[in-house]
C-alpha cells in the first residue's frame, strides 16, 4: 500500500446550538435539529438549507465535513458529490463517472457546481424520499464551514 496516496477526510459531524430558537407547541428544552440542514425541504448541507431551518426555529443545525485538496473545510455527506445532486456549468446533471471527490478538487472548482436540485433519477428512492419535496435553490454552490458560522451568527447567534 506504500504506492497509494494519502488523503486525510474530514468526516465528523457538526451541531450548531442555535441560541432562543424556539417552535410553537414544543416544550423550551426540545431540541429540534435540522438533519443536513434539513434536506427534505431544501438541497442538503447548502446555506440555503440552513437559513430556512433557520428561518423555522431549529434549535440544532446537524452537518457533515469534508477537506479539499486546498484544505478548506466545506460541508457535504461524502468524500463525492453525487452525480444526481450536481450540475455542470452547462444545467446537466453529472454522471456517475463525473462525481468529483472532494479531496482532490480545489473550493474554487468545487464551486463550480450548482447543488441547488436533484435529479429525478436519483438513486435509492432518493428523489422520493427527499428530492420531491425539496425546494430548489438554482445557483446554490458547496459552502464552507466559515460561511455556516457567518451564517448562523447573521441571524444573531454566537457559535
Amino acid at each position: 500500500m506504500k504506492d497509494k496516496p494519502f488523503s486525510l477526510v474530514l468526516c465528523a459531524v457538526v451541531f450548531l446550538a442555535v441560541k432562543g430558537a424556539s417552535f410553537a407547541g414544543l416544550p423550551g428544552d426540545f431540541d429540534l435539529q435540522a438533519h443536513r440542514g434539513g434536506r427534505d425541504a431544501r438541497p442538503e448541507n447548502t446555506l440555503p438549507a440552513f437559513a430556512y431551518a433557520l428561518a423555522i426555529g431549529v434549535t440544532t443545525l446537524e452537518m457533515d465535513m469534508q477537506i479539499t485538496a486546498d484544505g478548506v473545510i466545506v460541508i457535504r455527506h461524502n468524500k463525492d458529490i453525487p452525480w444526481y445532486m450536481a450540475k455542470n456549468a452547462w444545467g446537466r446533471f453529472l454522471t456517475v463517472d463525473e462525481q468529483p471527490d472532494i479531496r482532490f478538487w480545489k473550493l474554487d472548482d468545487l464551486r463550480k457546481f450548482d447543488i441547488g436540485d436533484m435529479s429525478h433519477d436519483a438513486p435509492y428512492g432518493y428523489w422520493d424520499s427527499h428530492g420531491r419535496t425539496q425546494k430548489k435553490a438554482p445557483g446554490t454552490n458547496i459552502c464552507t464551514l466559515e460561511e455556516v458560522f457567518l451564517l448562523v451568527k447573521a441571524w444573531g447567534n454566537d457559535c
